[in-house]
């Protein structure tokens, strides 16, 4: 036999076989007090955990409620880049504040665009207006004055004239 055949037949002979409850309880109790000094902590660093747990889902709270305040402000943002473009290109057109209604879009190109077509729409009917057809000046004197004359007959012959009255 060699020296280590030796050494574990000796040290198998220290194994002492169980032969009471007794023996029995107090290897259970040793083998338990050894496991519980290994997680002797462990109620500590269960606390520590969800105290951790609720830390991040707080900081995850915070963050949500971060991100939806940047999202409502970076919206507040585009709709006034939005409104400055359309004031920017009635202003440049010269848009009547009663016919900015008129103007639309969602780009610059097509706010302006459509302050182009209000301008040209606005010229249209005041042209129109304006070649009513009918004048309500009648130039007596016939110079080309809108001065009346206040004596002769130059009244009568001008609105019989533009009456087609002969």
């Amino acid at each position: 036999m060699s020296e280590e055949s030796a050494a574990h037949e000796n040290a198998g002979t220290d194994f002492k076989p169980i032969t009471s409850q007794d023996d029995l309880n107090r290897i259970i109790a040793d083998r338990v007090s050894r496991e519980r000094g290994k997680f002797a902590d462990y109620d500590d660093l269960k606390a520590k955990a969800g105290k951790f747990d609720q830390v991040e889902a707080e900081k995850l709270t915070e963050t949500q409620r971060l991100q939806a305040q940047l999202d409502e402000l970076s919206g507040k943002a585009e709709k006034a880049q939005r409104e400055n473009a359309r004031l920017a290109a009635i202003a440049a057109e010269g848009i009547p504040a009663e016919y900015q209604d008129l103007v639309h879009g969602e780009t610059p190109e097509e706010f302006t665009a459509s302050a182009k077509k209000a301008k040209e729409l606005l010229a249209k009917v005041a042209a129109a207006e304006g070649k009513s057809g009918v004048s309500y000046r009648v130039n007596l004197d016939g110079d080309g004055s809108e001065n009346l004359a206040l004596n002769g007959s130059g009244i009568e012959d001008a609105l019989k004239k533009k009456l087609g009255i002969s």
